[in-house]
């Protein structure tokens, strides 16, 4: 059987050298540019904009992409809603899910809380602080992350990330209650 590493290690010439010095004479003993990639002057490269192609003048199939570029970049909007929750209160509403904190350990910075979703709830238990948490929610399943910053005694205060596209929490207005 043959050993897969030697045993010996290797002295080659880059291990002689650092690794700075190898990537230096690397990098130096050719040109900058790969075939074909010659700078023209006048004419920046490397994005749509720079080559003055208006998104009219490309082809359909083209102009799809760049309808889907402008989706993905939206993607990752979000929207952030801050909290404090104290220990033994009553569930709190936050963004359309609802947060009860249950226990708190400041000494090994551990809490355990109740997330009400969708009509479900779920214990998150021993979870540590600055500990992401996700889960989705709605009926399009969009992904939330629930992060707790810190711990008091009997308090803990964080945040609840949600896609921009979301629902909105419901709040009651002053009108409607009256009626």
């Amino acid at each position: 059987m043959v050993p897969l590493l030697p045993s010996l290690p290797w002295t080659g010439p880059v291990a002689r050298r650092g690794r700075r010095e190898s990537c230096q004479a690397a990098s130096s003993g050719g040109s900058d540019t790969l075939h074909g990639q010659e700078d023209k002057p006048g004419q920046p490269h490397g994005t749509i904009e720079a080559t003055g192609v208006e998104e009219h003048d490309l082809p359909p199939n083209m102009r799809e992409v760049v309808g889907d570029l402008e989706v993905l970049k939206h993607k990752g909007d979000r929207a952030y809603y801050e909290f404090t929750l104290l220990k033994g209160a009553k569930p709190q509403p936050v963004s359309t899910v609802s947060l009860q904190l249950k226990k708190v350990d400041t000494k090994r910075g551990k809490f355990t809380l109740n997330v009400t979703s969708d009509d479900k709830t779920i214990e998150k238990k021993d979870r540590n602080v600055n500990e992401p948490i996700q889960f989705y929610s709605g009926r399009d399943h969009m992904l939330y992350e629930l992060v707790v910053w810190t711990l008091d005694k009997n308090k803990a205060t964080g945040y609840v990330s949600t896609p921009k596209t979301a629902p909105v929490p419901v709040t009651a207005s002053p009108t409607a209650s009256n009626q």
